[in-house]
């Protein structure tokens, strides 16, 4: 089965997501480790996100050319979460997208 998004929106596979450094060592490992189980609402406040991420994917009405596997920079808040094939993916809005990485 194949994850297409309609209008403007892309399926992004973000970077790895990073704890907070302020946290100890002994927090950070006891949460990698799964010794310490947080609701995640604690845990995505925890973790910063990337706003880099991989395109899977991307809608019918998209105004930019893209390819599968570009790299891009989008607010670090303008997504929605999706839970797909054991793996979390984020859809953006073409319109929250700031930059596509692009090799010289």
């Amino acid at each position: 089965m194949y994850l297409r998004p309609l209008n403007e929106n892309l399926i992004i596979e973000p970077k790895e997501q990073i704890l907070d450094q302020t946290l100890s060592k002994e927090v950070q490992d006891a949460i990698k480790e799964g010794r310490l189980i947080l609701p995640e609402i604690y845990e995505a406040a925890l973790k910063k996100v990337s706003p880099f991420g991989r395109i899977l994917s991307w809608g019918n009405r998209c105004k930019y050319s893209y390819g599968s596997g570009d790299t891009v920079w989008f607010g670090q808040f303008s997504y929605s979460k999706l839970f797909w094939d054991d793996k979390w993916l984020w859809i953006v809005n073409e319109q929250d997208l700031h930059a596509k990485l692009e090799n010289d």
